[in-house]
């Protein structure tokens, strides 16, 4: 009897092909299961987030006056009426916009706009309403004017010295309770003034900070500034042509009454002019006899010298023709210098010659020992020298 092989065979294969398809239908089932239970799951953690408008959560502040406001926005968690776990870590990364913040005026009305990190929202599982919202600006103040006038109108200079060697300081006596808190400062200050300099005071606050306090504040064509012209001060003389001729007759006058004793120079100058000396009981008997004046300058400091030490402002330097005289009767001619420095035109616009500083400087029978004197030969990088006789 033949047996038929291929039976059993294809037997086995039908048997194959059930089991597969069993699998199949198996593994989908199980893929459509986990889908069902993660729709589940995510509509269950949708449905359940809890949620926060942007809008209702930020608390916005206006400050400064009638068209001059400004809005700022802060994030406020405490606002929302109930607990949200984590929405400050929201809050944090929120960015708020404005159509325009700043020069509002009452009436005017601005979007407002979110943004934020929607990533971390959808991690904390926070839903987040963001939408632009409308403003209106209103209640804000009318500003509080202070005029240029009003800024400046306690701020005093006091000046110390005398121009050209004035400094100055300011003074803010003002009780106003903004004006009293600012600070005024000179412009382009310098070391030294002098008789009709001008100088500008600047007032120096926050304008931001004036702003906040509703103080609009008058800004003139050079900023918050007033000019003071130096006046009505004592200044030391720098020109020749201050000086009156009575003024010149004063000082020669009591440049006479200045010279030194006679025996102090009389054997140095006798030197220069080869003659011979003497003593009575062991002294000399030198005096200055029939004095007259020869010339008269005027000394002023440059700029660049003004307060180097040594220097002085200003100086007159009277030259003196006189006689030597000794007691036999033998002598010769001398000259002599007398100075008189610091000569000032006062406040109310007299001269002080500045008699109290006049001193016998030098003598010689040289003439032209003197004129290096008078003419600053040896500081004329110092000196301007003007002769005035």
């Amino acid at each position: 009897m033949e047996v038929n092989k291929e039976r059993p065979i294809r037997k086995k294969r039908r048997r194959r092909r059930r089991i597969n398809r069993n699998l199949e239908l198996a593994i989908k089932l199980s893929v459509f299961a986990i889908c069902v239970v993660t729709g589940i799951i995510l509509a269950f953690q949708y449905f359940n987030r809890e949620d926060v408008k942007l809008s209702e959560v930020t608390k916005l502040t206006l400050t400064g006056y009638d068209s001059r406001g400004r809005i700022r926005a802060e994030m406020n968690a405490e606002a929302v009426d109930r607990e949200i776990t984590q929405l400050q870590q929201i809050l944090d990364t929120v960015e708020v916009g404005f159509s325009k913040e700043e020069k509002l005026a009452n009436g005017e009305k601005i979007q407002i706009t979110y943004s934020y990190d929607t990533q971390l929202a959808k991690k904390l599982g926070i839903k987040v309403k963001a939408e632009p919202v409308m403003f209106t600006v209103e209640n804000l103040p009318t500003a509080k004017k202070i005029s240029l006038e009003e800024l400046f109108e306690d701020v005093t200079l006091t000046f110390s010295g005398t121009a050209p060697g004035l400094q100055v300081s300011i003074n803010n006596e003002s009780n106003h309770p903004y004006i009293k808190t600012m600070d005024f400062v000179i412009r382009d200050e310098k070391e030294y003034y002098e008789k009709g300099d001008v100088i500008t005071v600047e007032a120096v606050f926050s304008e931001e900070e004036a702003i906040n306090y509703q103080y609009e504040i008058e800004n003139g064509k050079d900023g918050y500034c007033k000019s003071y012209p130096i006046q009505n001060v004592d200044s030391y003389l720098t020109n020749a042509e201050q000086l009156s001729e009575e003024n010149l007759d004063i000082l020669i006058a009591e440049g006479q009454k200045c010279f030194a004793d006679a025996n102090q120079y009389g054997l140095r100058i006798f030197s220069e002019a080869g003659c011979m000396p003497i003593w009575v009981n062991n002294k000399t008997t030198f005096t200055w006899e029939n004095p007259y004046v020869i010339s008269a300058y005027f000394n002023t400091a440059v700029e660049d010298a003004f307060g180097t030490i040594g220097t002085m402002v200003n100086d007159v330097k009277i030259v003196y023709g006189v006689t030597l005289m000794q007691a036999n009767g033998v002598s010769c001619d001398a000259e002599i210098v007398v100075r008189f420095d610091g000569l000032m035109e006062k406040a109310d616009g007299t001269i002080d010659l500045a008699l109290d500083t006049g001193s016998m400087i030098s003598a010689s029978h040289k003439d032209k020992f003197i004129k290096d004197i008078v003419r600053n030969t040896y500081a004329d990088e110092q000196y301007d020298s003007e002769r005035i006789l």
